[in-house]
């Protein structure tokens, strides 16, 4: 009988976080989100790791958001970056 090669890759660190663990994360980072529904129902959609690309203007230092910044204006960015793509697709293909 032979034993398994160990495996190359490093084992995944990173827990699995449910919608609501994902939204208290980002409210402990300093992230101000006024109801915290609409934002679970929003990464259900958006992919947290896709989105959390948009946070870096939003930071300062990695992790930390500036004071007062609202989980509307990361949506609201995500939102322009999304019409934005669609536009330049559009003309694209003209």
């Amino acid at each position: 009988m032979s034993v398994p090669a160990p495996s190359s890759r490093p084992s995944y660190q990173k827990p699995w976080l449910s919608y609501a663990d994902q939204v208290a994360n980002l409210v402990s980072r300093g992230l101000t989100v006024a109801d915290p529904a609409v934002a679970e129902r929003f990464l259900t959609h958006a992919n947290y790791y896709r989105f959390s690309g948009y946070f870096l203007a939003f930071e300062q230092p990695r992790h930390s958001f500036l004071p007062g910044v609202r989980f509307d204006d990361v949506v609201g960015a995500y939102q322009f970056d999304i019409t934005l793509r669609d536009l330049m697709t559009e003309a694209l293909e003209v």
